[in-house]
């Protein structure tokens, strides 16, 4: 639970975590959307009314039976949006192709990923000195993962995410894209663009998604962030930091990001 006040004393709110921020399940079980503090939302009334049963008559006061009367709602918006013909997949790079361009890294990474299950294969886009920050317990801290850690945890999200979406033909219908809240980003004008964002990212901006700076790239190197959405109910949004390595694009730290 969470409390916030604002400067001036006059407006305050509390939020409560309902759902688990516990890496993979919290990219699937709605934490990273509003309806993760929405007592209202899918079954939040049942778990409001288990660990604070003294403030459910008043819930109910204002909202009636939550569980009974309200419909399902769905937390993720990008699920109603219209997916449309999907984007043609190029032929299938073979092992260890290094693409000159990041968004054609990008989208060889994520086929791999969630077209063809190679999850082997995806993970050769991953940097020797990876780093991630996930909560990987459930005791709702984030912990500094290195690069043996982070290889494994995203593996493991690799294989949650695609029994969670089922099989896919194409990554149009698994995912899509999460446009930047910052309206100077660039992002790049590029062939799947409705399913990732992709933009350059300055020095500074991208080593703060380095959780761990002991072997974190030179000064100079070049960042790329990537986002995108799962396109299911509860999706969260995942964010992609990559690095061009001695000339080959690689995935330097990966975090869920808040929708």
């Amino acid at each position: 639970m969470q409390f916030s006040l604002s400067e001036d004393g006059l407006r305050a709110d509390v939020d409560v975590d309902y759902r688990s921020s516990k890496s993979p399940k919290a990219l699937f079980n709605g934490h990273l959307t509003a309806a993760n503090s929405d007592v209202r939302a899918g079954d939040n009334p049942k778990a409001h009314a288990g660990r604070w049963p003294g403030l459910i008559t008043w819930w109910q006061s204002v909202f009636g039976k939550l569980a009974e009367n309200l419909p399902k709602q769905v937390d993720l918006i990008n699920v109603d949006r219209p997916v449309g013909p999907p984007t043609p997949l190029p032929p299938d790079r073979p092992s260890g192709a290094s693409p000159d361009k990041i968004e054609d890294a990008v989208q060889e990474f994520l086929t791999d990923w969630l077209v063809r299950k190679q999850y082997d294969q995806a993970l050769e886009f991953m940097s020797t000195h990876a780093c991630a920050c996930l909560t990987t317990s459930d005791n709702n801290t984030k912990s500094p993962l290195d690069a043996s850690a982070a290889r494994k945890q995203l593996r493991a999200l690799m294989a949650y995410a695609t029994q969670r979406l089922g099989p896919k033909a194409d990554l149009t219908s698994a995912i899509a894209a999460f446009a930047p809240r910052n309206p100077q980003q660039v992002v790049l004008d590029q062939s799947f663009k409705r399913e990732f964002t992709v933009g350059p990212l300055p020095e500074n901006m991208a080593r703060q998604y380095l959780c761990s700076q002991t072997n974190a790239p030179s000064s100079g190197a070049e960042y790329y962030g990537v986002l995108f959405t799962f396109r299911a109910d509860g999706g969260g949004t995942l964010g992609l930091l990559w690095v061009r390595e001695d000339g080959k694009w690689k995935i330097a730290s990966y975090q869920p990001f808040n929708q």
